[in-house]
């Protein structure tokens, strides 16, 4: 087919089909390329919050931390697991120190910070047990009102309303409420062994094998609660 030659300037040729004259704008790519970056560098501006005044920055609802959180925390973190890490420092210092013989010097010594080592593990024991029982488990047994939706502060009523998370309050929390004092009880016990009879700690076998296998089943049961406040702390934290 044959196309009519268009002159310059849009003017059609008598008798050919007229043309339609197309105007095409060459963009400035200078201008172009400025607009670019200037919407890279320029950060688009946030609608304004109403309910917020000129000025104020927003701060989050939730707190890091609560009252009942740091208890908790005080309850778990720092009293039972420094007697976790005292009862297990105890236990290896009772087989790997054992001696026999007459004791010397050294041997003196060595039951003196061991003995004194039991008695700062009863004493974190017995204060994490009365922190417990006196401060975060009345935390967790709160009663909620009747009809609430969120039972995300009423840790108890959380975890019996789930079928599958109800024995973490049947078995786990019951003995988080006994088993402590137990421990408590018999790091007492080997506390009052080592005051008494601190020479003979190290050195008497059979009151050493006495005394590792109450530090061992002392160790063993706060591990066991430790585990279960993790449990129970995963499903519902007391906050």
């Amino acid at each position: 087919m044959r196309y009519p030659i268009r002159p310059r300037g849009g003017v059609r040729i008598q008798g050919e089909r007229p043309l339609v004259q197309k105007r095409v704008r060459v963009p400035d790519w200078g201008e172009a390329s400025q607009g670019a970056v200037d919407r890279l560098l320029v950060r688009p501006r946030r609608p304004l919050d109403s309910t917020r005044s000129p000025g104020v920055e927003h701060t989050m609802d939730t707190m890091l931390f609560t009252e009942r959180s740091l208890w908790t925390m005080l309850h778990g973190m720092a009293l039972g697991g420094g007697a976790l890490m005292g009862l297990a420092i105890a236990l290896f210092s009772l087989r790997a120190m054992r001696f026999s013989g007459v004791p010397g010097a050294t041997a003196d010594r060595q039951a003196l910070y061991l003995t004194w080592l039991i008695v700062a593990t009863a004493a974190l024991l017995w204060s994490s047990v009365l922190a417990g029982t006196y401060v975060t488990f009345p935390a967790y047994r709160a009663v909620p009102p009747e009809g609430i939706a969120d039972l995300g502060p009423y840790p108890k009523a959380l975890i019996q309303s789930v079928p599958g998370t109800a024995w973490l309050h049947s078995f786990a929390m019951e003995a988080k409420e006994h088993v402590p004092w137990i421990a408590a009880m018999l790091a007492t016990a080997v506390a009052f062994v080592g005051l008494r009879y601190r020479a003979k700690l190290l050195g008497d076998r059979q009151l050493n094998d006495m005394a590792t296998v109450l530090v061992a089943i002392c160790f063993g049961l706060v591990s066991f609660v430790a585990l279960l406040g993790v449990l129970v702390n995963k499903v519902a934290p007391v906050e």
